[in-house]
C-alpha cells in the first residue's frame, strides 16, 4: 500500500509494463486468448525483439530510432541510444526506474542509462533454468536446476519485491520475461508444475 502523496506535490502513477518478445501468434493465443485475455488494440511496428523494445522506450518507429534488427550493424544493445529515451526521462520527473528481465540483445554488462535498478538476462541466455543474469553493479548471478530457480518465477518474484518495497517516489517497472521465448531453435520450457498440464 502506497502512502498518499504529501500536500504540494502532484501525485504520479506507477507503471509496469509486461512486453512479450518472440511469442509466435499461436502461443499467445494459447498462452492468453484461451485464457480469457485478449488484446483488441495492441499493435507493434516492427515485430522483432531490439525494435520493438526500442519504439517501446522511444515512441518512435524503427526508422526514426534505427534500431531494424537483433544483432548489429542494423540493430542490438549497441546499435540503442539509450540516454534519449524513456527511463531517463522517467528518472529526470523524479521516478524510481527498474529493469527486470530479458534486455535488448547483446546486453553487456553496463546498466544502461536511465535504470536506478538493473537485472538483466545476460545476453542469448533464454534458457529457462541453467541460466544468467547481470544486476546492477554488473555482478553476474547463476541459477540451476532447482525448481525455484526457473526463470520466469525468480524475474516475477523480483517484480512483486520491487513492488512491495516501494517508497514513496513513483516507480516504473520494465518487466520482460523471456519465456515462452521462440527463435533459440528450441521449444519453450514451461515451469515444471505446468508440464503436462495443457
Amino acid at each position: 500500500h502506497r502512502a498518499p502523496p504529501r500536500r504540494g506535490v502532484p501525485h504520479r502513477a506507477a507503471g509496469a509494463p509486461v512486453q512479450r518478445a518472440d511469442a509466435g501468434f499461436d502461443a499467445l493465443v494459447f498462452a492468453h486468448g484461451a485464457q480469457g485475455t485478449t488484446y483488441e488494440n495492441s499493435w507493434t511496428s516492427l515485430s522483432w525483439c531490439c525494435p520493438s523494445r526500442a519504439t517501446l522506450k522511444t515512441g518512435q518507429h524503427a526508422h526514426n530510432h534505427g534500431v531494424y534488427s537483433n544483432a548489429l550493424p542494423a540493430g542490438g544493445f549497441n546499435r540503442f541510444q539509450d540516454e534519449t529515451a524513456l527511463p531517463v526521462w522517467l528518472q529526470n520527473a523524479g521516478y524510481h526506474t527498474i529493469h527486470i528481465g530479458k534486455a535488448m540483445n547483446d546486453t553487456k554488462r553496463s546498466v544502461p542509462a536511465g535504470w536506478d535498478r538493473w537485472q538483466a538476462t545476460l545476453a542469448g541466455d533464454h534458457k529457462m533454468y541453467n541460466w544468467k543474469t547481470i544486476n546492477q553493479d554488473g555482478r553476474v548471478m547463476s541459477y540451476g536446476t532447482k525448481t525455484a530457480d526457473y526463470q520466469g518465477d525468480v524475474y516475477a518474484q523480483m517484480v512483486v519485491d520491487e513492488i512491495n518495497n516501494a517508497g514513496p517516489d513513483p516507480f516504473f517497472i520494465h518487466y520482460t520475461p523471456s519465456a515462452p521465448h521462440r527463435g533459440t531453435g528450441k521449444t519453450p520450457v514451461p515451469p515444471r508444475r505446468h508440464l503436462n498440464t495443457f
